[in-house]
């Protein structure tokens, strides 16, 4: 914001960044805290409830945003693991969730990718409650 003017930008790497702090206006809601239940600019609270609403399962599964982001793990993972499947479930995996696949998640990966493509799997790894919450 400048000159008290707020500028949307364009998505990309420009904007890409953690969301650890976000600069938000009270009359500009973000796009994804009107889909989870997020504060409210207007009322404090010490903490915040544990909650999950279906329009979070329901945007994370097809917001144009999550999709392409997606597609462009896909992507950067085929191109590192020069499109060896197992290589790509590996890799996936420890880019997304920090951790090796397990025997059986590596299997169930694979017979997936039998049937369908990387940006499925890597869609599938970003509505993962593994990758969305931390513990």
């Amino acid at each position: 914001m400048s000159y008290g003017i707020w500028k949307q930008s364009d998505d990309g790497p420009k904007v890409w960044r953690r969301s650890v702090y976000v600069y938000r206006k009270r009359d500009c809601p973000i796009r994804y805290s009107t889909s989870s239940i997020c504060p409210t600019r207007t009322s404090l609270a010490a903490r915040r409830n544990v909650s999950t609403v279906p329009t979070q399962a329901l945007t994370l599964m097809n917001d144009d945003f999550v999709l392409k982001q997606a597609q462009l793990f896909a992507n950067r993972v085929e191109e590192a693991a020069h499109g060896e499947k197992p290589a790509e479930v590996d890799l996936a995996y420890t880019l997304a969730l920090s951790r090796p696949p397990s025997a059986k998640e590596k299997q169930l990966a694979l017979k997936f990718l039998e049937d369908r493509k990387l940006v499925d799997l890597t869609d599938v790894l970003f509505n993962l409650n593994e990758f969305l919450y931390v513990r």
